[in-house]
């Protein structure tokens, strides 16, 4: 998250204080994007993690029983229309923005509220 972040100016041109207000709101539904995207690319039944882990769709290979399949969503709905696609590298990186600018942040300061506003229109 951060690199990408780093790699967009208009973000780094922000307020620090906008810039963390956006992490906290962002960062989840980007980490879901990631996760949907290394688990589509690894091809393994199951979701591949930040953190370099991978949780398994098989109820046997599980540490960590998933009562309500989590994993099997995750697979049908997000890793397998994914995969459908095959993206390119930079289908990839829109679909990572789309995970950082979809949703409105209303409590950015006026001014961060007009920039975010004008990475949105630029990048979306």
């Amino acid at each position: 998250y951060c690199d990408l972040m780093h790699a967009t100016p208009e973000v780094l041109e922000m307020d620090k204080s906008d810039q963390v207000i956006i992490a906290r709101k962002n960062f989840q539904s980007f980490d879901w994007v990631m996760m949907t995207l290394w688990s589509a690319i690894s091809n393994k039944p199951g979701c591949c993690l930040s953190n370099g882990t991978y949780f398994p769709m098989a109820k046997e290979l599980q540490d960590y029983p998933d009562v309500n399949d989590c994993a099997g969503r995750c697979v049908f709905y997000l890793n397998r229309p994914i995969r459908a696609l095959a993206l390119t590298e930079i289908e990839q990186a829109v679909f990572a923005y789309l995970g950082c600018f979809t949703d409105d942040v209303p409590t950015l300061s006026a001014r961060g509220s007009k920039q975010y506003s004008e990475i949105r229109d630029k990048l979306i």
